[in-house]
């Protein structure tokens, strides 16, 4: 008799944690229609091609944790008590204090300069790739990470981006389409341009070979102002 009484209790317990008029079957997880950030990296993982996206995030996530480092040394810069040891230190060595701070200073900006174009080549060649991440990466790649200009890069992945920037920067004040025009006569070569600096997403979706021919192409045009907005964007922020 106790042994049947634990099981009637057992079982009023199981049913009072059951939402009603769902089985224990219906609450499992249906992962067959995929939504949102999971569904992006759902499709990635059928294609063959989270690796290379999960790499490009995790860089990305390095290179803020390092930026915000780098940010932290600079206010330091500005902090009495790191300055009088700074001072001291100087001292002691025999070193100049103006000049050793300048040096310092200069150094931590262009470190932090060199930070965001890595930042936002990663995050460029994301979104040219792969278009339905864009929302999905808003939660490991925050917007509040700002984009700055190209610096020399020491040739890592992506080279094109910085390359395809710096022209499209240079005509900023021109029309998207003269811009398209522009690029095409850098890097055009026997009538295309390469995958360095065209996305590779864009000749997938819709054939295109030229930025002329992705203004023309009506499905591809949004992807053009996007990618010339960015720029705009960039430059804004660094011009403040």
């Amino acid at each position: 008799m106790e042994e049947k009484e634990r099981d009637r209790i057992d079982d009023t317990l199981t049913s009072k944690r059951r939402e009603p008029g769902l089985s224990t079957d219906e609450k499992t997880v249906d992962v067959s229609s995929p939504i949102g950030v999971s569904g992006a990296f759902i499709s990635l993982a059928q294609a063959g091609k989270l690796a290379e996206v999960s790499s490009a995030v995790l860089e990305y996530q390095s290179l803020v944790s390092q930026l915000a480092r780098v940010e932290e040394k600079l206010e330091d810069c500005n902090n009495s008590v790191f300055l009088i040891r700074l001072a001291e230190k100087c001292r002691k060595r025999r070193q100049d204090f103006v000049s050793e701070l300048k040096k310092l200073t200069q150094s931590l900006e262009t470190k932090k300069t060199q930070l965001h174009t890595r930042l936002t080549e990663i995050k460029q060649h994301l979104i040219d790739e792969y278009p339905t991440l864009d929302g999905s990466l808003s939660g490991v790649m925050p917007a509040s990470v700002p984009i700055l200009t190209p610096a020399p890069r020491t040739g890592r992945p992506y080279p094109g981006v910085a390359g395809r920037n710096a022209v499209i920067d240079k005509y900023l004040q021109e029309s998207d389409l003269d811009i398209c025009k522009k690029l095409d006569f850098n890097f055009m070569r026997d009538g295309k341009v390469s995958s360095e600096y065209l996305p590779a997403s864009w000749t997938r979706d819709f054939g295109v070979r030229t930025f002329v021919g992705a203004y023309r192409e009506h499905g591809c045009r949004n992807r053009v102002h996007k990618l010339i907005s960015g720029r705009r964007r960039a430059n804004r922020y660094h011009a403040s």
